[in-house]
């Protein structure tokens, strides 16, 4: 099953890329390196490397590359997929599947608007689709967006999972916690998880509002200590509280190894941190993350979902909801256990491992799924605009899309679905050039539009 997958892929890549390259009898020829690929010891290669030297010789340059470069492609759909189904058993990515859905959405979605508009405008155009054209596009975007997503997930840091060894335990004494928990259950969930822990293990606690206060010193177990609660009031400095333990720990009062989890505890929005200021939560998370300390969170009742996720997904920790009073200790638990060091192209990044380079993959990955879909629109446009505006309008928005969504969410801190808004107008935008308005064409007007409709 594991190679008839395989070869299904590759017989599909071999096709669309010889067909791009312009060679004869594509179909025939890329079955045939699929095949090829599945018999043992010889590969794609004895079909496309010979295909792709030849129009070299000949001097077609861009069918003899893109020839080539199918080959690469051929054999990195191999080295990534192999492993996987045979190590998983068959199971594939089911992030790699909703970024295949997603952007395929996003493909037929546009290129039904445009053929509409345009169609809407030139109902006498005579020549229709390119259908073919279109079908290769499509499943060209299908494997991109596949491809992209299992080689940004593949790429991890080899390193030696540690047990933990301490937890720091940050609770909001905010107001709002004198209601949401009047009994201090949170302090008895602390009380709980450590109970069992040898009498080495590291604990220390944090009490928060609108400054932060240690009550307990991050030691063993084993030394007793004494701590009076604090009164539940004031506001949520939740950045605050970060920075300070932050300094604390580059001054060496707060000494934690990279086995140690931080459990962040809240029930409201932050007090201190505006829109503008999330740039500045972005980096002290990354002092976090460069130290390998992870930051769970847990949320209650009014929690700033948003921001919670992000603390936690940005330090490879995880973000747990308590619904009522009733589930938190259990809320906590999971909180202090499970990690979460997973990526994907359209969410958060956590860690700094290899920051610049798959911050610059991502960006790239969605320009050139950017494009794929503006090679759509031309296709679909052919009859009616004028296909280099859009082409190049579109493209131009495809890179502005890599650039929002890599800068918005690695940088500024932008909730995920805003910034997948803003990239989908950005790849949607299109320049609709003179001949969808042949009135106004003689003047040279020029009309803008975003998602292929004009004004």
């Amino acid at each position: 099953k594991t190679q008839s997958i395989i070869l299904v892929c590759i017989s599909v890549t071999a096709t669309v890329g010889l067909y791009i390259g312009g060679v004869t009898d594509a179909y025939s020829y890329g079955i045939l390196a699929g095949v090829m690929d599945f018999l043992p010891f010889i590969g794609t290669g004895i079909i496309l490397i010979p295909i792709g030297v030849v129009h070299l010789i000949r001097g077609k340059i861009f069918g003899g590359i893109a020839v080539i470069v199918t080959y690469i492609i051929c054999v990195l759909i191999r080295e990534l997929l192999e492993p996987r189904l045979l190590g998983n058993g068959l199971r594939f990515s089911p992030v790699a599947v909703l970024i295949a859905v997603y952007f395929s959405g996003l493909f037929v979605t546009l290129g039904v608007t445009v053929y509409l508009l345009g169609k809407a405008s030139h109902a006498q155009a005579s020549r229709g689709i390119n259908k073919r054209q279109w079908l290769i596009t499509f499943f060209l975007l299908l494997l991109l967006s596949v491809l992209f997503e299992l080689i940004y997930e593949a790429i991890k840091e080899k390193s030696v999972e540690k047990e933990i060894s301490g937890y720091l335990f940050v609770l909001d004494d905010s107001g709002s916690m004198e209601t949401n928990d009047p009994d201090r259950i949170r302090y008895k969930a602390v009380d709980a998880l450590v109970e069992n822990k040898a009498d080495h293990y590291q604990y220390g606690i944090y009490s928060f509002s609108d400054s932060g206060v240690m009550l307990r010193d991050f030691s063993p177990k084993s030394l007793e200590a004494d701590y009076q609660l604090p009164e539940a009031e004031g506001g949520t400095a939740i950045r605050g509280i970060l920075a300070e333990i932050g300094k604390e720990m580059e001054s060496g009062r707060l000494h934690m190894d990279e086995g140690c989890r931080i459990i962040l505890l809240s029930d409201g929005y932050a007090t201190d941190i505006s829109f503008f200021q999330k740039h500045d939560v972005m980096n002290t998370l990354k002092n976090f993350a460069q130290r390998r300390i992870r930051i769970s969170t847990v949320g209650m009742k009014n929690a700033d979902e948003s921001l919670m996720r992000l603390i936690a997904e940005k330090t490879g920790g995880i973000y747990v909801q308590a619904d009522d009073i009733n589930s938190l200790e259990e809320a906590m638990s999971q909180a202090a256990e499970k990690n979460n060091l997973n990526r994907n192209l359209l969410g958060y990044r956590p860690g700094v491992f290899m920051d610049f380079w798959l911050g610059l993959m991502r960006a790239v990955f969605i320009a050139v799924l950017g494009m794929v879909i503006a090679v759509e629109k031309g296709i679909l446009c052919e009859r009616f605009l004028d296909t280099w505006s859009v082409l190049i309008s579109s493209a131009a928005g495809s890179v502005l899309a890599g650039l929002c969504i890599e800068t918005g969410m690695n940088l500024l801190g932008i909730h995920p679905v805003m910034v997948r808004i803003i990239t989908c107008i950005l790849i949607a935008f299109t320049l609709l050039r003179k001949d969808l308005y042949p009135a106004d064409g003689e003047n040279g007007i020029v009309k803008y539009a975003s998602a292929g409709r004009g004004e």
